[in-house]
Order: C-alpha cells, then sequence, then structure tokens
C-alpha cells in the first residue's frame, strides 16, 4: 500500500505547477493554506476552540509549547506518554520500526536545540516525504538500483520507506564506533552519500590519508550547518557539488537545486521570516505545512536562523527583480545556507560583526571559543556570564551587547 501511495504522491509532485512568478506562488500558498487551516480547525481539538480566530492572529508554537500542547494538537488522540514511550525505547534499543495504531510512525527529534520533541507521520505523509525526497534529491535511475548510505543518528520507518526496487537503503548508525562505520561504508561503496558534514569529512580525511578510491555519484549534507570553507573541502576531495537538505522533524524544509543553491520549499510550506537582524539577512523561519495533518505544524517557530542571499539581481522577463533565485531562476526563495539552532545563530550573528567591524579584538573571541570559553556563556549561571566574557576578551562583551537587542528573551546573554 505504501508504494502505491508513494507512485501516487510522485504523480502529483510532478504535476504541481513550477513557479517562476512571485505573485502566482503567493496565490498558490494562500489558497493551500486557507484549505488546510478549515481541515485542521475541524480535527484537531486545539484548533477547534479558534475556530473564529484568522490565521495570522494564532498563536505561535515553538517545540516546548507544541509538546505542553501534544495531546490536543494532534489529529489522532495519541497522547505524549505513548508516543514518548514508543519513541524513548526506540532510541534506547536502536530499532525504530514500532509504530502506533494505523500505521503512525514516531520519532523523537534530536535536541539540538535543548528540548526534545516527538514527531508523528501517517502512511500517506510518509510516502508524500518519500516522493518529494525522490522528486528534489533523489532522482530515480531506471535500470539501476542505487546504492544509498545515510549516516544520522537515529533511523525511522520515515526514512526505511525509501527502500524499494529502485534504491538499496543502508542506515548508518552515528551512535555506533565511527571507525567501524568507515569501514562498512567502504565495503558498500555507495552510489550516493548522505550523512552530516562532520561525518562526511571524517569519511574525506580516510581517503586523503589512504588515497582510497571511494567515487560516491552524489553527496549530500544534512543535520549539521555546512560551512563554507568545510563544504570546500569536501568538493575538493569527493570532486563534486556538495548538495544539502534542509531536514528538520518539523518538516522538508529546503534542499539544493541542480545548480547547488539552496531553496525554502514555499509550495509546502509557509514560511513567515522573524528577523533578527537590522539589515533583515538572517530571521527565524516561522513555518505553516500545508500538509501535516496528524500533527499540525501551523505557525511553529522554528529555533534555527536562516540567511538569505540578496546578491542576485538580474531582470526578470516581466521587468521585476530576480531576488537570490541562483541560476535556476525557480521562484522558491534562495539562500546563502542555515546558520543552524539558537547556538549557532549566535556564533554566526558574533562572527559577521567582528568581521564587519574589523575588530582586533575579535581574534580574542575566536581563541576563547577554541578553548571552550565561549560554549560556557550558555551553560553558565547568569552572574558568571560577564566574568566568562571578561576572560575571553574585551571583543566578546562589546558584540555580545552589539546581538542582544536582536536575541529572542529566552536566550539574552545579559540582562
Amino acid at each position: 500500500m505504501l508504494k502505491i501511495r508513494i507512485i501516487l504522491q510522485l504523480f502529483k509532485a510532478f504535476f504541481r505547477p513550477k513557479f517562476t512568478n512571485r505573485q502566482v506562488l503567493t496565490q498558490y500558498q494562500q489558497e493551500r493554506l486557507a484549505k488546510h487551516l478549515a481541515w485542521v480547525k475541524s480535527h484537531s481539538p486545539f484548533y477547534k476552540k479558534l475556530q473564529n480566530v484568522d490565521f495570522q492572529e494564532l498563536p505561535i508554537f515553538d517545540k516546548s509549547k507544541m509538546m505542553e500542547n501534544f495531546d490536543d494538537l494532534n489529529t489522532k488522540n495519541i497522547k505524549k506518554e505513548t508516543a514518548l514511550r514508543i519513541a524513548t525505547a526506540a532510541e534506547n534499543s536502536r530499532n525504530f520500526q514500532e509504530t502506533l495504531p494505523e500505521g503512525i510512525t514516531v520519532g523523537l527529534s534530536s535536541g539540538t536545540s535543548g528540548n526534545k520533541g516527538i514527531f508523528l507521520a501517517t502512511e500517506s505523509e510518509r510516502a508524500q516525504w518519500v516522493a518529494e525526497i525522490l522528486q528534489r534529491v533523489l532522482p530515480i535511475r531506471l535500470g539501476k538500483k542505487q546504492k544509498i548510505a545515510f549516516f544520522l543518528r537515529s533511523n525511522s520507518t520515515l526514512y526505511q520507506s525509501i527502500k524499494s526496487n529502485f534504491f538499496d537503503f543502508h542506515f548508518f548508525d552515528l551512535a555506533k564506533p565511527f571507525p567501524t562505520l568507515i569501514e562498512q561504508v567502504f565495503d558498500f561503496q555507495p552510489d550516493i552519500l548522505i550523512a552530516p558534514p562532520s561525518a562526511l569529512l571524517e569519511i574525506a580525511q580516510k581517503i586523503e590519508q589512504d588515497n582510497l578510491s571511494f567515487c560516491p555519484e552524489k553527496v549530500v549534507s544534512v543535520a549539521e550547518v555546512l560551512e563554507k570553507d568545510i563544504q570546500k573541502r569536501l568538493e575538493a576531495v569527493f570532486k563534486q557539488r556538495i548538495h544539502q537538505v534542509y531536514q528538520a522533524t518539523e518538516g522538508f524544509l529546503g534542499s539544493t537545486c541542480a545548480h547547488g543553491t539552496l531553496h525554502l520549499h514555499e509550495d509546502l510550506i509557509y514560511f513567515e521570516k522573524k528577523y533578527i537582524d537590522d539589515a533583515q539577512t538572517a530571521f527565524y523561519p516561522i513555518i505553516s505545512d500545508f500538509n501535516r495533518r496528524t500533527q499540525p505544524m501551523l505557525r511553529y517557530e522554528l529555533g534555527l536562523p536562516d540567511c538569505r542571499d540578496r546578491r542576485s539581481g538580474r531582470r526578470a522577463h516581466d521587468g521585476s527583480r530576480y531576488r537570490g533565485r541562483g541560476q535556476c531562476r525557480a521562484h522558491p526563495q534562495a539562500n546563502r545556507g542555515c546558520f543552524g539552532r539558537d547556538r549557532s545563530a549566535l556564533h554566526a550573528a558574533l562572527r559577521h560583526r567582528a568581521a564587519d567591524a574589523r575588530s582586533g579584538g575579535a581574534a580574542d573571541l575566536w581563541r576563547g571559543q577554541r578553548s571552550g570559553l565561549f560554549q560556557q556563556l550558555f551553560d553558565r549561571p547568569d552572574a558568571r556570564r560577564a566574568a566568562c566574557c571578561r576572560k575571553m576578551g574585551g571583543a566578546a562583551k562589546r558584540l555580545c551587547r552589539s546581538f542582544r537587542g536582536h536575541q529572542p528573551d529566552r536566550h539574552r546573554l545579559f540582562d
């Protein structure tokens, strides 16, 4: 049944309009959003109480608020304790096959933002996810079964859904010793390698050190921020463009096109932007997914800023300006990349401000970061943070205060 659903979703994805005009895309988003919101308000106990509330007036959620209201938000009457028990058992046993009634997949987020969250997906939603992955990241090749090596901390029936006559999917558990995983992946010789940048870097180092033959046809970075210097090194070793997938438990948010431009999936998700800098180049996405029904994602604020690429300025055929769309000229927004979760956001903001100010004290900041003091800014009690900054150098305190006005209240460094 799952395979039939995937085929149907592939057809839907194939015939979905290709947007080259922002006005047409916006109209499409509003129509999908209105239809989805009407469905959610009639099925979710939480949103049933908000029948007369307009979309823009709906409450904004983050992970902690979503977990607090988990029982009322989901549309399948699933209790948080039940879902958490299954997800935790899977994490501990490393067996991710168990599902809830009706074949609902339950998983636990990695907790990189500081809080673990539960995610739910029905078979239909899994099929749609697989179809979007196949269309955007893993194109099918007729006549050849492609081998996929997938490195991640947790597996899921969602990921296993990719297994088919076209793909031999092999999960590499990052909870296991990495030297063993490296041996296994070199024996496997995948056609497609999907892994976090840290894992890709270790594989690249092994290739260089031992002069090994390892030539996947496509390399995809996931789960962590892909820094520019690491990207260049990986591209030199693997001799190809490193693609990126912008995936979180909250949804399939973005991916790189054939030209290497990272696009937000605005045909699947409506993005509101909570800007965190005066120049409005970095923002917290507030997402509303058009398709998530089991666990609605409406006005959900992600704890990871995204950076828009504003350097493109070519003229479109209608005389308007292309804004950060790359060579592909597809209208879903193009981006330089993702900074990461809140802690990485502060890191990035401080780094950019130091570069802009050409501060001589910036070197003190980075020496402090490398020695672990930067991390202690977040881990120490408020009363001791200023002392920690003094150890790192005067630049740290000035730059932190400079960034203060753009941080969410719950992440301020100074009160």
